[in-house]
């Protein structure tokens, strides 16, 4: 029988294990003590031959071998669950590793394989399986390497072509995902058990967005750029957690709103979809109403309160961001802006001039173009503003005049 050239090896790497492992630079040897069997061979727990199992399919290695679910995890509490149907536990994932493995200077050999397994030979898929008692650090390198999903974070393949680099980034990674994962599992504690199993999808979404990549809760708000819908979502899920952490129903509305404004980009579609929901609230309220004339109206009252109550979260922040920026304007180039008592061409002068000038100041290096573009549509807003009532002002005199009103 030939001796395949290459093989490969797939294994599953715990958070336990990760400490001391090495992904580089290092001999490989079975991973677990062998036993010994009936006939006194030295075999692994499941009766097979003892040694390194590799194939020569090496789809076999990345969907088997090395293929991570989220059962491979290390349980953080296995007090706390989520879910009843199925419980579902809080897990550190694991990672997968796959080697391509140069057999020229290894003693290789196909393994005995127990009578009762050999239907799951190379488990199920094409190829062949063979073995060695020891692979030497020159003989392998690692070809990919992928952390397992979690429920706060997706799977994530690593970069292999510096080895260096990708064993730092992996054990920065599920540092990195094992705190965000304590952090969920002490807010469950916040929550009896038997608040806990009616969890679903949708309490899962609000965790991801507070604990996950970029969770809200890693943000400081004080220094967070309102200057998208997405950047007023984060602002939103910090100011409701902050205020009751425990209110799921308030979080969890606020990630529809998340979900819906994906395909926009300002703070005013946000805004346009809270007012469209209090009225169809509304609307809802009132035909409920017709049909139960004296019934309690608590819940639509209830959400009424809630849309109206980020609304002017969202429009106070707003009002303080511009008196903001406007403050920034004043003082960095030494400019008064005031708005009442002058016409309308005067204005439209005024707003021109400070725009300019914010252009000028970017060109000059003073602040940089992300600053430059808030700071002109804080400006556009506040001129257009004024010049839009003063028309609204000009069109009530003059249909008051016609109609011989003093």
């Amino acid at each position: 029988m030939n001796k395949p050239e290459i093989l490969y090896r797939g294994v599953k790497i715990t958070y336990d294990m990760l400490k001391n492992f090495k992904f580089y630079d290092t001999n490989l040897y079975p991973p677990n003590p062998y036993q010994i069997d009936e006939n006194g061979r030295k075999v692994v727990a499941d009766g097979n031959e003892y040694g390194l199992y590799m194939t020569t399919n090496k789809n076999m290695a990345l969907g088997a071998y090395a293929k991570v679910s989220p059962f491979d995890g290390t349980i953080i509490d296995k007090d706390i669950t989520i879910g009843i149907n199925p419980k579902e536990d809080i897990r550190i994932p694991a990672v997968g590793i796959v080697y391509s493995i140069n057999t020229k200077n290894i003693d290789i050999r196909k393994p005995f394989i127990k009578p009762s397994l050999q239907g799951h030979y190379n488990n199920g898929f094409e190829g062949e399986e063979w073995i060695t008692d020891k692979i030497n650090k020159d003989d392998y390198q690692v070809i990919d390497i992928k952390i397992g999903k979690d429920i706060l974070h997706d799977s994530l393949t690593i970069d292999t072509l510096d080895i260096v680099k990708a064993e730092q980034k992996v054990k920065e990674e599920m540092e990195k995902r094992k705190q965000h994962l304590l952090h969920l599992v002490s807010y469950l504690k916040k929550f009896e058990s038997n608040k806990r199993y009616l969890f679903k999808q949708d309490d899962i979404e609000v965790f991801k967005q507070l604990f996950g990549n970029n969770g809200s809760l890693y943000i400081d708000v004080s220094k967070l750029k309102l200057s998208s819908a997405s950047s007023w979502i984060k602002y939103l899920f910090n100011i409701y957690f902050n205020k009751n952490a425990t209110d799921l129903k308030t979080l969890k509305y606020i990630e529809t709103l998340n979900k819906r404004i994906k395909n926009y980009d300002t703070v005013t579609d946000v805004i346009k979809f809270l007012k469209e929901d209090i009225v169809t609230n509304e609307q809802k309220k009132q035909k409920f109403l017709i049909k139960n004339n004296q019934a309690s109206t608590l819940n639509f009252d209830n959400k009424n309160m809630m849309y109206q109550n980020i609304l002017n979260t969202i429009l106070t922040k707003l009002k303080e961001e511009k008196n903001k920026n406007i403050q920034i304007v004043e003082q960095l180039f030494n400019i008064k802006i005031e708005l009442e008592g002058k016409e309308k061409e005067q204005l439209f002068q005024e707003k021109e001039f400070i725009l300019n000038r914010i252009d000028n100041g970017f060109l000059e290096g003073l602040i940089d173009s992300k600053t430059a573009r808030e700071l002109k549509s804080t400006i556009s807003q506040v001129y257009n503003e004024k010049i839009n009532n003063l028309k609204e002002n000009i069109e009530t005199d003059n249909y008051n005049v016609n109609r011989g009103v003093k």
